[in-house]
C-alpha cells in the first residue's frame, strides 16, 4: 500500500500546479457534498466538513490570487490531495457502512480531522507569512427554491456575517442579495 501512496503522490507532483490545485479543490468539494449524506458518526463528519469548507475557500483564493506556483504551496496541495483521497474512501465506507469496527472508524475520523486541522493551519500560516494576502471575498450563490434546510442555514449564516464585518458597499451587496 505505501507503494500505492508513493506512486500517487509522485503523480500528483507531475501535473502542473494549477491542475493540481483545480482538482485539489474539486476533490475537497465533492466530499464536502458527500459528507452530508453520511448518516452515521454525524458529529465527527460535521467537523471534518467544517474543516474541509475551511480548506475549500484557502483553495478557491489561491486559485484566485494566481499564486500557484510558489514553493510552500507546491507541497501542500499535494498532500492535501492525498488526504482528501484517504477521507473519500472512509466517507464511501461510512455511507455504504461496510467499515470493520466503529471504535476503529471513530478514530478513522479523528485522524482525518486532524490532518485537515494541519492542512487548515499550513495555509493560514502561509497567509500570516505574507507569502499570499486575502484579496478576494468568497460570496456564497443563493440557493435554489427546492434546497436543502443545510443550505439555507449556511447561506443566511453567510449573509449574517458579511452584514457584521463589512464595510458600507459590502453591506448594500449583502442587501441586495
Amino acid at each position: 500500500m505505501n507503494t500505492i501512496m508513493g506512486e500517487e503522490k509522485s503523480k500528483e507532483q507531475l501535473q502542473s500546479p494549477e491542475s493540481s490545485l483545480r482538482r485539489a479543490i474539486g476533490v475537497v468539494s465533492s466530499l464536502i457534498s458527500l459528507s452530508h449524506s453520511i448518516r452515521v458518526f454525524t458529529v465527527k463528519w460535521n467537523l471534518i466538513r467544517s474543516k474541509l469548507e475551511e480548506l475549500n475557500s484557502g483553495l478557491i483564493d489561491i486559485e484566485n490570487c494566481n499564486s500557484v506556483k510558489n514553493a510552500e504551496l507546491t507541497g501542500l496541495i499535494p498532500s492535501i490531495l492525498v488526504t482528501a483521497s484517504q477521507c473519500s474512501d472512509l466517507a464511501r465506507r461510512c455511507v455504504d457502512l461496510s467499515y470493520s469496527g466503529k471504535l476503529l472508524m471513530q478514530s478513522d475520523l479523528d485522524v482525518m480531522a486532524a490532518k485537515f486541522d494541519r492542512h487548515v493551519k499550513n495555509l493560514s500560516g502561509i497567509y500570516t507569512a505574507g507569502i499570499l494576502t486575502h484579496g478576494f471575498a468568497i460570496v456564497v450563490s443563493r440557493p435554489g427554491a427546492g434546497a436543502c434546510k443545510e443550505d439555507m442555514r449556511f447561506y443566511i449564516r453567510d449573509l449574517q456575517t458579511r452584514m457584521k464585518i463589512g464595510n458600507g458597499g459590502g453591506r448594500i451587496h449583502t442587501g441586495a442579495s
